[in-house]
């Protein structure tokens, strides 16, 4: 739950953050029941969600090793930012901290202005997150009962997005910790590795192996040559196409720029797990960041690279779309559903915590009151609600969702940051992370920039 703090001021003792020492009463670390692993696990299930199937798409644009080279300078980019968070964190020095507390030691309306971005941007993701979740284990369960009605309640959206809703995503968002979730967010990590080796195994298969779909569009039951194409003419329809190291075409590299970096956007939900974390120490919270950023960057290149060499130039933008319908695809699904079920209440924490932090605010309830209480699950009951309907009703958000990755996804990531940490630290003088944080800033306006131009230019 949001709290206000009582700490008047936003220095403390650098030389203790630096060797580690976190400035924690034993009150605040009674709260804390987190461990590292634990931590990790939290931190790689924000990080990656039912995006990491279009990593391979995303890759096919500009080739596997430029590819490569933008994932790891994202995750770089990322992990530097979230070690600015790490150590603003440490400045509330409190086990209720968010995103928009720190904010709030800038100014009260700038912190309005970053809580209503975060909170637009979060629940949005959030209502994709159920109903991508619903459909994953909509067509899993179809695949699994193939005889039964197409119009079959058991096998309609409605149903599963219900259960899902109703068992999974909303009571884990009650929880005011993210203890529990570290189990399910291990399970996850599970299901994610089973993916990406299952995109390995992929690629080493021979075409006619992997194009089922590509034959039974163009009513074919057998194909031509390694690269499974229709006939033997030389510009016969194929399912695999070129594989390219580099391919330098601006507009790709553009667009592929803003989302190999925005794929490992973990910051606004950084603070749930510093809150979590026994003695969170700035140096537990790196190897946590660094670990799980690590893992998250390794992972999305396994799976970019072996999805982009299975199918070419040829990439759909759903991998598991592309593969055939069997058992180890399904379960596939299965457990992406799962993932991105469990990723829901990580996203509404610091959901919620955006709209606690503004009604304590402006209001004489006590966080710790049972007014307060009643508040908090009153405020998360309307949010699990309304991403709920919003998802039940198909309401398109395409567009909003759209707005909010432009104006919020890159300021959260880098342009916030670098200006809590510049204001924050200022007694550091122009050290160099104090310095690093002024291109850190104008990385994030140039990615809002770019996404716009990019949104602006589309036909």
């Amino acid at each position: 739950m949001a709290l206000r703090n009582n700490q008047s001021s936003a220095t403390i003792n650098v030389e203790k953050l630096e060797l580690g020492h976190a400035p924690q009463s034993a009150e605040v670390e009674d709260t804390r029941r987190g461990n590292i692993f634990g931590a990790i696990a939290n931190c790689v299930n924000t990080v990656i969600g039912a995006g990491v199937l279009s990593i391979p798409f995303s890759v096919g644009t500009i080739g596997w090793a430029l590819g490569a080279i933008l994932l790891i300078l994202g995750a770089f980019g990322s992990w530097f930012s979230v070690n600015l968070l790490n150590r603003c964190a440490l400045i509330l020095s409190g086990y209720e901290t968010s995103y928009g507390e720190v904010a709030r030691r800038i100014n009260i309306w700038y912190a309005v202005v970053v809580d209503i971005l975060l909170m637009i941007l979060l629940l949005f993701v959030s209502i994709l997150y159920l109903g991508i979740s619903a459909n994953f284990v909509v067509d899993a369960f179809k695949f699994m009962a193939p005889n039964a009605p197409a119009d079959a309640w058991y096998l309609s959206r409605t149903f599963f997005l219900t259960l899902i809703a109703v068992c999974v995503c909303g009571p884990l968002s009650y929880f005011r910790k993210v203890t529990f979730l570290q189990y399910t967010s291990a399970m996850a990590v599970f299901f994610i590795l089973y993916t990406v080796v299952l995109t390995a195994v992929y690629a080493t298969k021979p075409a006619n192996e992997i194009c089922g779909g590509f034959m039974s569009e163009n009513n074919i039951t057998s194909c031509y040559g390694p690269n499974c194409c229709v006939s033997d003419a030389p510009d016969a329809a194929c399912c695999v196409g070129l594989v390219s190291a580099f391919i330098w075409d601006f507009k790709s590299i553009m667009q592929a720029i803003p989302t190999f970096i925005t794929a490992y956007t973990c910051q606004p939900q950084i603070f749930s797990i510093y809150n979590d974390l026994r003695n969170a120490t700035p140096k537990k919270m790196d190897i946590v960041s660094g670990s799980a950023l690590s893992i998250c960057a390794l992972l999305y290149i396994l799976m970019g690279i072996c999805g982009y060499v299975t199918y070419g130039s040829h990439i759909n933008d759903d991998l598991l779309g592309s593969y055939p319908l069997n058992v180890e695809v399904t379960i596939a699904r299965l457990g992406l559903g799962f993932v991105v079920a469990v990723s829901y209440p990580l996203l509404m924490h610091p959901t919620r915590d955006a709209v606690l932090n503004n009604i304590f605010q402006f209001s004489k309830i006590e966080p710790d009151s049972k007014t307060g209480t009643i508040m908090y699950y009153s405020v998360v009951t309307f949010l699990v609600g309304l991403t709920y309907l919003v998802a039940f009703f198909d309401i398109q958000v395409t567009i909003i969702l759209r707005i909010a990755g432009i104006v919020s996804t890159a300021n959260l990531m880098f342009t916030f940051p670098a200006i809590y940490y510049w204001i924050l630290f200022k007694h550091e003088g122009y050290s160099k992370r104090r310095i690093a944080c002024i291109p850190t800033f104008f990385a994030g306006i140039f990615i809002s920039l770019v996404n716009a131009g990019l949104w602006i230019a589309e036909p």
